[in-house]
């Protein structure tokens, strides 16, 4: 694929436009001149000159041959089933002539690469000429020859055919081709019927004249054709009568058409080369979607998250409490991120002289030599910015108000830092998606052959929190968030069994209701709030970081077209097919950067991630809650199945496992995303508040190893807080 990746771009840059190249199961390399995709065939024996040569040759076509030249002089009415296949062979080999001279001429670094190329295909036989005299070929045949293989073989020419030499390396447009293909291919066919007519002269001549006659009354050996005005003679030969003639004669004879036989031969033995085994591929077009028809603002979110009585009275102390548990470690790390951060600037300081004399030093001129003020420049560090997505998933309710809570604090340090943030919720919840499909249902993704849609008609980001809230906003949502998380706590322990003897009511407002995990949908709709972010807070490195406990809701789907029961061509929306099966490469349609799903991708998240990692530049971090930290768990993310692993892969997850048990916190590469971390759920994600415990009269050596222990053991309950410290430092 990295081959494959580095030609489609040497494609692209060589035809100066942004040419779509696909590479399929196809036997020969092509240039759709209309739609301008250049195709290229997967072969089991491709190198890097003949990929140079195959992307020359096409792109030359790109650059010079007119689409529309090419279609009208093959076809035969307008009617594309009656296409004139002869003259098509004909145009192919003066029009590759034409344009590989101009496509070498603008690159002639192209020329070692063609030539090597052309040797190797040589070598292979590919034009089907070894053992076969060249100078009884067709002209049409030895002029391929001569521009392709003329390093390598002598091509005779005539004295008259040297002129039509020249002719075909002067010729300079398309319809200069074309004329000249027309004027060779009707000469041609008069020189095959004039030879045919004089071998079955000659072979006339070998039977003799009694032989010809049918009966008696004809005329015998005296039988003279000149007193008939018109004479029919028809020829046939048995064997006995076609030993007589030599093999040329014979196949001259039974030659019905003057199509390039080199040409022919070049398209047939292309299907050898053809790597049969290999995956078909399958190109999916990701548009930078528009995301405002999907997005719940901040203040309708507000409005929705309405309480009861019965909670309400919970607000200001619920709001008290979080304060109480995190400010202090806010702070704590808010000044740990400061002090990294100096350091890190202080790393890329540069110390260089001012060319001032410091008169602090002119006392000590007698010894020292540096009498110069010297100047540190600290260059000022990267703006950072967050995009937070967490998972409103059925899956998270447990541990969704330690999810709000660990949201709350990241939110909280952000502001501190003046760090600008935007926070959403994926959802697929039937009430708040239905409601927002039809307030926006004009102006969302229309469905487009060969593009990614977002299908689900349920499907909003509901944004929390960004930094664009008023003060008062913020407080109230802050409020509203904390009471929310309490409400969640309630409910986590009731449906544990274990109960957490809060008298909170368990009622949610509606709008906070649970569903799926569209988080596809949630990853392309991204693309376009990345590009809004960066553009409003003008962050150079923005960190997006995703919050889930599991895959994504089925599997990507795209725009194709099938024709109904009565042959109407129409668009849907369909699944990509199984990774497993066929090579899907994802392509975004304004930079069109591609990426490669991997076989056990069959969601296409991953790639998604890694492509909108080429596309924006941004790190994207995955926080996957789990419920388990055990070796299944781990190879069901790695691997995707805990079954039939091998035993590197078994210990591998082995070590693992332990590693998680220990650290609390496991990252795993591969995936996609800058950094993956699992993170155990249940209560092992609940935000610690214990208190220092020391013994009585311990020594002050204790009670700070105490102290350090409890601070440490609140970082680590902070997970998000913390490695995101780590990322924008």
């Amino acid at each position: 694929m990295d081959i494959q990746n580095s030609k489609s771009i040497l494609a692209r840059l060589m035809a100066q436009e942004d040419l779509t190249v696909v590479h399929d199961r196809v036997a020969t390399a092509s240039f759709d001149t209309k739609a301008r995709v250049l195709t290229l065939p997967i072969w089991t024996d491709m190198n890097g000159d003949l990929y140079d040569l195959l992307c020359g040759h096409e792109v030359g076509h790109a650059l010079y041959t007119p689409d529309q030249g090419w279609h009208d002089a093959i076809v035969t009415d307008g009617d594309i089933r009656n296409v004139n296949h002869v003259l098509k062979g004909y145009l192919n080999v003066l029009e590759d002539a034409r344009i590989e001279k101009k496509i070498k001429s603008r690159y002639p670094g192209l020329r070692s690469n063609f030539y090597r190329a052309y040797q190797a295909l040589h070598e292979k036989d590919f034009f089907g000429v070894r053992g076969k005299p060249i100078a009884e070929l067709m002209l049409i045949d030895r002029i391929n020859l001569h521009f392709k293989l003329g390093s390598f073989i002598a091509v005779p020419f005539s004295e008259a055919e040297k002129s039509v030499v020249r002719r075909v390396e002067n010729l300079e447009t398309w319809d200069e081709v074309e004329a000249l293909a027309r004027e060779l291919m009707a000469k041609a066919q008069r020189e095959l019927e004039n030879r045919q007519e004089q071998i079955k002269k000659k072979l006339r001549l070998r039977i003799g004249a009694g032989e010809m006659a049918d009966d008696a009354d004809s005329g015998g050996d005296d039988t003279n054709f000149d007193d008939y005005d018109e004479v029919e003679i028809e020829y046939e030969f048995d064997d006995s009568v076609r030993e007589r003639l030599s093999q040329v004669e014979q196949e001259l004879l039974d030659q019905e058409s003057v199509a390039s036989e080199t040409d022919r031969a070049f398209r047939d033995n292309e299907d050898t080369l053809l790597d049969h085994s290999s995956r078909p591929y399958e190109y999916v077009t990701v548009p930078t979607i528009k995301a405002a028809p999907f997005i719940v603002g901040y203040r309708r979110i507000m409005e929705q998250l309405v309480f009861n009585d019965d909670q309400e009275v919970f607000r200001a102390e619920t709001y008290a409490t979080f304060r109480k548990k995190n400010d202090r470690v806010v702070d704590y790390l808010v000044k740990e991120f400061e002090l990294k951060r100096n350091a890190q600037q202080l790393m890329r300081a540069k110390v260089s002289k001012s060319g001032e004399i410091d008169v602090k030093k002119v006392f000590s001129y007698q010894y020292n030599e540096d009498l110069f003020r010297r100047v540190t420049s600290v260059p000022n560090g990267k703006n950072h910015g967050l995009i937070m997505l967490f998972d409103m998933s059925g899956s998270m309710s447990t541990q969704m108000g330690a999810v709000i809570e660990q949201m709350l604090v990241l939110v909280e340090f952000c502001r501190k830092v003046n760090i600008p943030f935007e926070v959403y919720g994926f959802s697929n919840n039937s009430l708040t998606g239905m409601e927002q499909y039809h307030r926006e249902l004009e102006i969302r993704q229309p469905v487009v052959v060969g593009e990614v849609h977002v299908s689900d008609h349920c499907f909003t980001l509901r944004q929390y929190f960004t930094d664009k809230m008023r003060p008062a906003e913020y407080k109230k949502q802050l409020t509203n968030l904390t009471l929310l998380a309490r409400i969640w706590h309630k409910r986590a322990g009731r449906w544990s069994g274990r109960g957490n003897g809060d008298s909170i009511s368990m009622q949610c407002p509606d709008s906070e209701d649970l569903n799926g995990t569209p988080l596809n949908q949630s990853l392309l709709v991204t693309l376009d709030i990345y590009r809004s972010f960066v553009e409003r807070t003008k962050a150079e490195v923005v960190n997006i970081a995703v919050l889930t406990d599991g895959d994504t809701d089925g599997y990507m789907q795209y725009g194709q077209k099938y024709k109904d029961w009565s042959g109407t061509e129409k668009v849907t929306v369909r699944n990509i097919r199984e990774t497993d099966k066929v090579n899907v490469v994802l392509t975004h349609k304004e930079s069109r950067k591609s990426v490669k799903l991997q076989g056990n991708d069959r969601r296409a998240t991953n790639g998604l991630v890694k492509l909108i990692r080429e596309v924006t530049g941004a790190n994207v971090v995955c926080f996957d809650i789990v419920s388990g930290q055990g070796r299944r768990v781990i190879s069901n993310k790695m691997f995707k199945h805990s079954r039939s692993l091998t035993p590197q892969e078994y210990r591998q997850t082995e070590d693992l496992a332990r590693k998680f048990r220990k650290d609390r916190v496991l990252v795993l590469e591969n995936l996609g995303y800058n950094e993956y971390y699992l993170i155990p759920g249940g209560r092992d994600l609940d935000i610690d508040d214990d208190e220092i415990e020391v013994e009585s009269g311990a020594d002050k050596k204790k009670i700070f190893k105490a102290f350090a222990e409890m601070q440490d053991n609140k970082k680590t309950s902070r997970i998000l807080l913390n490695r995101f410290v780590k990322m924008v430092a």
